[in-house]
């Protein structure tokens, strides 16, 4: 039986909610009517497919306890390579891949949903960021950029969380307005890199919030004429009470420049999501001086790739699509960043674009004036090779030996924690230095 999985790809809780009901509206679409719609099936298929990319993954889950937090469930893998690693490969014993997994599940999912519930077409679901390019490997799917001013999202959360005394939306209780920007804005940054790989696709579809509230009817009319979709533009209005924030659904849009922004917030936004912001259509204004954040772009026009300080595990290739390909021939491809020396109190967060590759792990090491790198100035985290651009986020200035004088920045962007040779490629499209 054929069930198109409709993914909505992007931020905003407001904006998923309203265009989750609007959805419901047509009865060929289906999911569980449950606020707020957190039963993401076709997620959690997923996520279980993905434990055999790598037998490493399996070694974390207790069979006597299925908690499935580390693996995006509930939360997330740590954010340093200290899981124990499988020493022997040869002693396994062959398992369906990845996509077998998950082709299966699917399959079962889909005809018994269209078997219960006849007349089922399509299967809707809030998705990360990497589900659209997992999905479209294997089955036919079509993905709505539900995207909104980060400005708005800030403001929205905050107000949200205050409402219901408790904290969510990527800020903890120790977090500072700062601190929940920059994930705010980080995330922000990667679902809009994604659209724009995307943008030229038949079975994509750009949604601004802003759209949907300022002109309902024509981005309906655009997305019936996507899907095939009969929609119902006064569908979901009711539940704004229960969760929204601003007097109206009106003024949910363009919030930051009536309700404002703390000043180091809205130069944070700027700074580093400016291009972003101005692609989308959404107003900024020059960055003040102190606020312009250094980046490296690996794309057309950006940096000399033939400069650039690397290890003999790979080489630079400028990609036809703008960006930069690494073709991988070892164990730890690496490369020094070309920047100016700064001061560590400058740089809070370095940021890396990154895509496809291979390896478990992504570094940075660090060394001041006279100082050799070493492993007490590095930091390690996970990486899962993926076709979806991802953002890594080093928070340099949360460890101990980030001070001082900063004077050579290096990323060793994939490598093996088990030593032997990689091979791949991956791409790279900027680094940006987050204040």
């Amino acid at each position: 039986m054929s069930l198109t999985p409709l993914l909505l790809s992007g931020q905003g809780r407001s904006g998923t909610t309203w265009l989750m009901s609007l959805l419901a509206s047509d009865r060929r679409v289906a999911f569980d009517l449950v606020y707020p719609y957190e039963r993401r099936y076709l997620t959690y298929i997923a996520q279980f497919a993905r434990l055999f990319e790598g037998p490493e993954f399996l070694d974390n889950l207790n069979p006597d306890f299925a908690r499935f937090d580390a693996f995006g469930v509930g939360g997330r893998l740590p954010e340093s390579p200290a899981w124990k690693l499988t020493d022997s490969l040869d002693a396994q014993i062959p398992v369906p891949d990845r996509r077998q997994w998950f082709n299966e599940m699917w399959r079962i999912f889909a005809d018994h949903l269209c078997t219960s519930r006849p007349g089922t077409e399509f299967y809707a679901e809030k998705t990360p960021v990497w589900m659209p390019h997992m999905v479209r490997e294997s089955f036919p799917a079509r993905t709505m950029y539900l995207i909104r001013d980060p400005r708005d999202i800030f403001i929205s959360a905050n107000a949200f969380m205050k409402k219901k005394d408790y904290y969510g939306f990527k800020r903890g209780p120790e977090d500072s307005d700062l601190d929940h920007a920059r994930s705010v804005c980080a995330s922000f940054v990667e679902y809009v890199t994604n659209y724009v790989a995307d943008r030229d696709r038949d079975d994509c579809l750009l949604l601004r919030y802003e759209d949907l509230v300022g002109n309902t009817k024509q981005a309906l009319a655009a997305l019936e004429a996507a899907t095939g979709l009969v929609l119902d533009a006064g569908a979901g209005a009711e539940r704004f009470a229960s969760h929204g924030t601003a007097a109206s659904l009106a003024l949910t849009e363009a919030r930051w420049r009536r309700e404002g922004l703390p000043k180091d917030v809205g130069e944070l936004f700027e700074g580093c999501a400016g291009a972003e912001l101005a692609h989308l259509g959404y107003p900024t204004g020059p960055p003040a001086d102190h606020t312009t954040i250094p980046a490296i772009d690996f794309g057309l026009g950006g940096v000399d790739l033939g400069t650039l300080v690397t290890s003999p595990d790979g080489r630079f290739e400028r990609s036809s699509d703008g960006h930069a390909s690494i073709h991988l021939s070892g164990s730890d491809f690496w490369m020094v960043l070309p920047l100016e020396p700064f001061e560590a109190n400058e740089v809070t967060e370095i940021w890396l674009c990154v895509k496809g590759g291979a390896g478990e792990t992504s570094s940075i090491y660090w060394a001041g004036p006279g100082e050799s790198l070493g492993p007490d100035r590095a930091i390690h985290l996970f990486y899962q090779p993926s076709q979806h651009w991802q953002t890594i986020r080093f928070r340099v200035g949360a460890h101990p030996a980030w001070s001082g004088d900063i004077h050579l920045v290096r990323l060793d962007v994939f490598n093996s924690g088990r030593g032997g040779r990689l091979e791949g490629q991956g791409k790279v499209q900027w680094v940006r230095l987050v204040g």
